[in-house]
């Protein structure tokens, strides 16, 4: 597996600099894959990877780096492979520079860039370092992240899963809270990137092979079987039949929803208003409804002669309404009671028209749970299935 990694990094390079002979500088890279229980990551330049597990006897999650020893003129190893070939090493730690007779350079490893290897092959390497791991899947191992370097530089890896926890099982709402974080610390050119492969209990063996079955929850009931907890047992959800497409699975739904500027779509109703902010403006708005929400789940949970069932316990919530009301562009959200924001019931072909990723997100919730945050036609979602 390690000889194929490195050939394909290797094949990657060869045609970056064949293709592109104008770029001026190169890219990192950091790849993941996932083999039945075995992870492989491999990791080049500018980028990290991290696993977050739960150490045997404890229940503190920590983070494990599998990315953080190449690539930097700084390490040992790097710096012994670039005395060999000649190149001197300036500085220490993170500010220190390789420098040889095509210029001088932060980084020495890398895929493309032309200028250097181009007159010097020896310098810049295209091989990235690689680790394994085999995974426990929730019972372990909670998440992977992928990051770009600056995120790294500007959080420590203990704050990054500890902002990934805040979201247990939404990867979206993980992702732009710690890039969020990372560009609060950095100048707004830095290119802040992370991605999160959230692992499901049981892993891929445990996934039904009907879609229409529940694939493991996101949020809600979902977070406790993440965390190694028992789940609830999958309520069946209520089929309705229509003449002219057969019988169709449905969902019973609740939501938030909030556009963006950047949405390319007429407004749906007459004499909306024009929305005045960005995408990752909607996102931090969602991502503080996400907690509010969370935080109050959490202090039901702890109040006596509550509930089991993750759906009853939902709809105890007083905090949806008001929120719903207070920041959802959606008509549902004008209903009275505990009707605001409800979709009713809403099958997989509906699903499916609203666009993005609206069914796919649905099709993994179970009763009570949240999804993470979802696009769509119509905006971004919060989604909450009831029934």
């Amino acid at each position: 597996m390690k000889a194929a990694l490195v050939q394909s990094f290797e094949d990657l390079d060869s045609d970056l600099l064949a293709a592109h002979p104008e770029a001026k500088e190169g890219c990192g890279a950091s790849v993941a894959l996932l083999l039945g229980d075995y992870l492989f990551t491999a990791v080049l330049g500018a980028c990290d990877a991290m696993l977050c597990e739960v150490p045997e006897g404890s229940n503190t999650p920590r983070p494990v780096p599998l990315g953080s020893n190449q690539g930097r003129c700084h390490l040992p190893e790097e710096r012994a492979r670039l005395q060999r070939v000649g190149a001197t090493v300036v500085g220490e730690g993170s500010s220190a520079r390789v420098q040889c007779s095509v210029g001088t350079s932060s980084v020495t490893r890398s895929l493309g860039d032309p200028t250097w290897k181009r007159q010097d092959k020896s310098v810049l390497s295209c091989i990235p370092e690689i680790q394994s791991a085999k995974l426990s899947w929730a019972e372990r191992h909670l998440f992977l992240l992928l990051t770009s370097r600056p995120v790294l530089e500007a959080l420590r890896p203990q704050e990054m899963v500890d902002a990934a926890l805040g979201f247990p099982a939404q990867p979206r709402a993980a992702c732009g809270e710690i890039t969020t974080k990372a560009v609060e610390k950095h100048v707004a050119s830095a290119q802040c990137t992370a991605v999160e492969i959230w692992f499901m209990p049981g892993g891929p063996r445990a996934r039904p092979a009907a879609d229409e079955e529940a694939a493991g929850g996101v949020g809600g009931s979902s977070a406790s079987a993440a965390l190694g907890n028992e789940a609830p047992a999958k309520k069946k959800a209520k089929v309705i039949t229509s003449t002219a497409q057969g019988e169709m699975k449905s969902a019973r739904l609740r939501h938030i929803v909030v556009r963006f500027q950047e949405l390319q779509r007429p407004l749906a109703e007459p004499g909306a208003k024009k929305v005045a902010r960005s995408r990752q403006e909607a996102e931090a708005l969602l991502r503080g409804v996400m907690r509010e929400l969370r935080d109050e789940l959490e202090e039901l949970r702890r109040k006596p002669n509550q509930p089991k069932k993750p759906e009853e316990l939902a709809l105890r919530s007083e905090k949806f309404a008001k929120l719903c009301k207070e920041h959802s562009e959606c008509p549902t959200s004008q209903k009275g009671g505990g009707m605001c924001g409800d979709l009713g019931w809403v099958s997989r072909d509906s699903q499916r028209k609203r666009g993005g990723g609206f069914h796919d997100a649905v099709s993994v919730l179970r009763p009570g749970d949240w999804s993470d945050i979802v696009a769509s036609n119509e905006g971004l979602h919060l989604i909450q299935r009831i029934a």
